[in-house]
């Protein structure tokens, strides 16, 4: 049997990827954290046929989190490894958790143009963020 950490791992190479980053960054341990997707993951597979792989955070030991500009130059752009679609870089939040939520579900998925799961918010700097579920996702897939 397969499995898909295992897969992702030979997919992007990442004991290596892992490796040169420690290297590169000059630091103790590093972290990629992410979300895998696709054939068989949960219920929304995306029409997909396999699996992939999105990062949405870099921690090192000496820096923390990195921001979401310099994650991405370093992950996506230096080691081949994908990173979440950002859909607003400039967002700023609503008043109310009522505004968020129906943000959520307004638009389609940028993986492939479905119904989107969901956003998730987060400071440029990494140092927060939070997800917003669709209230209409969560009706079809776990309702």
């Amino acid at each position: 049997d397969t499995n898909v950490y295992w897969e992702i791992e030979k997919i992007y190479n990442m004991r290596a990827v892992l490796s040169v980053l420690m290297d590169l960054l000059d630091v103790d341990w590093i972290t990629i954290q992410g979300e895998i997707y696709g054939h068989k993951i949960q219920k929304r597979d995306y029409g997909m046929k396999d699996i992939d792989f999105a990062a949405f955070n870099l921690i090192t030991s000496e820096n923390g989190r990195y921001g979401t500009e310099e994650m991405e130059e370093i992950l996506r752009d230096r080691c081949g490894i994908p990173c979440v679609p950002i859909v607003d870089s400039n967002y700023m939040l609503p008043d109310t958790i009522d505004e968020i939520l129906e943000y959520a579900g307004s638009e389609s998925s940028q993986i492939d143009g479905g119904m989107r799961e969901g956003v998730v918010f987060r400071a440029k700097d990494g140092s927060d963020s939070f997800k917003a579920v669709s209230n209409e996702y969560l009706l079809k897939y776990h309702g």
